[in-house]
C-alpha cells in the first residue's frame, strides 16, 4: 500500500499533517485498463509492458489563493489540497501521473489520468520542501519553496526562482490588464477555475493528456 504523510501549510508553515491512503493495485488496475482503450503513446510512453511501469507516492496539488492574486491576502494557496497526483514512470523516468481526489474519510480515490507532458519530470525533480501549486485560470504550476520563501514556474525553460513579493506582483500586472479579471473579480477567478477543472475531467475522459 502506498502512503503519504503530507503537511498543509498556512502562511507557508506546517499546520496540520493527514496521511492518504490508496492501494497501489488499484493505480495498476486502472492504469492497465487505459493501455488497452487507448495508445500509450498518446500519454507520453512507448510501451504497454507494465513490467515498465511504476508509481510514486500521491503529492498533492494546491490551488493558488485568487485573494493572493488580487492582492488581497500574503496566503499564496488554498491550505486544503484540491487534487493529488501519483507519478507514473516508465522504466525509472517519470512520464505523466494519475489524478486523484481527497474523500470525506481522507482516502485518495482516482479522478481521472493525464497532465502537461512537462509537468512529470519537474515534479520527480521537487525538492522536500517545495509545495506545489497550480494556478488554475490559465493552467500554470509553480513550486513553492516553504523554507526559501521563493516560488518558481515548473515548465518555464529556465525556471529562475523569484520571491513572493514579485509573484505577487506579477499576478497583479497579469490580471489588471485583463478587461474581466480586475481586483473586484476574485469570484471570476475562482469560477474560471472551476470551469477548467470541468474541461479537465472531460477531456481526461476521452484519453487526453495534452492541452
Amino acid at each position: 500500500m502506498l502512503a503519504l504523510t503530507t503537511c498543509l501549510f498556512g502562511s507557508a508553515e506546517t499546520s496540520a499533517a493527514e496521511t492518504q491512503l490508496i492501494k497501489e493495485e488499484a493505480l495498476r488496475i486502472y492504469f492497465e485498463d487505459l493501455f488497452q482503450a487507448d495508445d500509450p503513446s498518446e500519454y507520453g510512453f512507448t510501451t504497454a509492458d507494465m513490467d515498465s511501469i511504476t508509481f510514486a507516492d500521491p503529492r498533492a496539488i494546491y490551488r493558488l489563493n485568487p485573494h493572493f492574486a488580487f492582492g488581497k491576502s500574503k496566503e499564496i494557496f488554498v491550505p486544503e489540497a484540491d487534487e493529488w497526483i501519483a507519478l507514473v514512470y516508465e522504466n525509472k523516468q517519470a512520464i505523466n501521473g494519475i489524478r486523484l481526489k481527497s474523500q470525506n474519510d481522507k482516502s485518495l480515490t482516482i479522478s481521472g489520468f493525464g497532465y502537461p507532458l512537462e509537468l512529470a519530470p519537474n515534479l520527480a525533480n521537487l525538492a522536500k520542501d517545495e509545495v506545489l501549486i497550480e494556478e488554475l485560470a490559465i493552467g500554470s504550476y509553480y513550486a513553492f519553496h516553504t523554507m526559501k520563501q521563493s516560488i518558481r514556474e515548473l515548465g518555464n525553460e529556465n525556471q529562475d526562482s523569484f520571491s513572493v513579493e514579485d509573484f505577487q506582483t506579477m499576478l497583479l500586472e497579469r490580471y489588471q490588464q485583463e478587461p474581466t479579471m480586475n481586483h473586484q473579480s476574485v469570484w471570476l477567478y475562482s469560477s474560471l477555475g472551476l470551469l477548467v477543472v470541468i474541461g479537465t475531467s472531460f477531456i481526461i475522459g476521452r484519453k487526453r493528456s495534452r492541452r
